[in-house]
């Protein structure tokens, strides 16, 4: 267990502290900041609007619909770049400093290298979203949501994170070039994104396959607050999928 805790103080020393990391942290709050403040403010002119227009009642302009939703939805989606871009920034890191191979040889099971790797980047994704869940949670103070939702949407955030996290950590394993790894990755979320649109326009039968296969559909779920055990369970078996793929790739290389 020490050596475990020792990796990844390691590896998150590489992440925050690296020239790179800050920037990271405090361009995506920046950018899921001008979002939320976009849904907000639409939000805004959407109550403006019905006051003066009885027909569409102010009772049907919700502001967990309006904002929460479309927020917590938009930050699903931002995985497509983030994602390969933490890959990509842990492998670069990694080279800079000559560890990969040391620590390859180092004597240590492949599964536990393979739980450090990814719990590091977790982490570090871990406080991306919490600084980026800030921006919703003063609504409470601010406004009048439903917190259900809330909590909801934090949390298909942090299961659809570690799922696709360990999934593209596990298809990229064998890649030698960052580069290589971060577009592999961003092809495969794309793909599996994309989904979305089959299941509204293949046969049901085959729709409703496609439907549990995709991340976005199932995260959404439990961003409308619907506690699904169907949901929770598609991300946790897809988180440990990912780590099986990634402990064999560590495995296999260790061997040669």
């Amino acid at each position: 267990m020490s050596q475990l805790r020792s990796f990844i103080k390691k590896d998150l020393k590489l992440l925050f502290f690296s020239p790179m990391g800050p920037g990271v942290i405090v361009g995506y709050f920046i950018l899921s900041s001008y979002f939320f403040l976009n849904f907000l403010g639409n939000f805004n002119i959407a109550i403006k609007k019905s006051v003066g227009t009885p027909y569409i009642g102010i009772e049907k302009i919700n502001l967990n619909t309006w904002v929460i939703e479309n927020y917590f939805s938009t930050l699903i989606v931002f995985f497509i770049f983030l994602i390969p871009l933490l890959i990509s920034k842990g492998l670069v890191e990694e080279k800079k400093e000559n560890m990969s191979e040391l620590l390859f040889s180092y004597p240590i099971s492949s599964f536990k290298i393979a739980i450090s790797k990814f719990l590091s980047l977790y982490i570090f994704l871990c406080a991306l979203l919490v600084s980026a869940s800030l921006l919703p949670v003063l609504l409470i103070f601010l406004g009048n949501p439903e917190i259900l939702p809330i909590l909801a949407g934090f949390v298909s955030l942090l299961l659809t994170g570690a799922a696709l996290l360990s999934l593209m950590l596990g298809l990229t394993v064998f890649c030698t070039s960052s580069i290589t790894a971060g577009f592999l990755s961003m092809v495969i979320l794309i793909l599996l994104y994309c989904l979305q649109i089959g299941s509204n326009t293949l046969d049901p039968n085959i729709g409703m396959l496609i439907t549990f296969f995709s991340p976005l559909l199932q995260a959404k779920k439990l961003i409308l607050g619907v506690v699904s055990v169907e949901a929770v369970t598609y991300f946790v078996s897809l988180s440990l999928f990912g780590l099986c793929i990634f402990t064999q790739g560590i495995d296999i290389q260790r061997r040669r």
